[in-house]
């Protein structure tokens, strides 16, 4: 659940007034394959791979609450799941966050 919480936070956060989110669910056999995209404010690519660093926040001036920890948890929990995770992003057209989820067994 963290997961939802903190991927869909951030793409409320640095988006307008007029936020557009897309959730995307496809099942494969090993898994799910998650895709969550945003017409935000977008991330310089310079920054992107920093992006799941603790307290790493890529957007310092507009004050934003936050600290920096959300999407290093995500890649945390992500990661013990066995799963992965990316990230896509255009400044001023807004970010995409990529994740697969293998299928867990029921001795998990």
């Amino acid at each position: 659940m963290q997961i939802w919480i903190n991927v869909i936070d951030n793409a409320l956060k640095y988006s307008g007034e007029k936020v557009k989110l897309a959730i995307h669910l496809v099942q494969q056999s090993k898994g799910a394959e998650i895709t969550i995209s945003d017409n935000g404010i977008g991330i310089e690519e310079s920054q992107q791979s920093y992006l799941f660093q603790q307290f790493y926040q890529a957007d310092q001036s507009h004050n934003r609450e936050g600290n920096g920890l959300g999407l290093a948890i995500v890649k945390r929990i992500v990661t013990l799941l066995e799963g992965k995770i990316s990230l896509q992003s255009q400044v001023g057209k807004g970010t995409t966050v990529k994740l697969f989820l293998p299928n867990q067994s029921k001795n998990q």
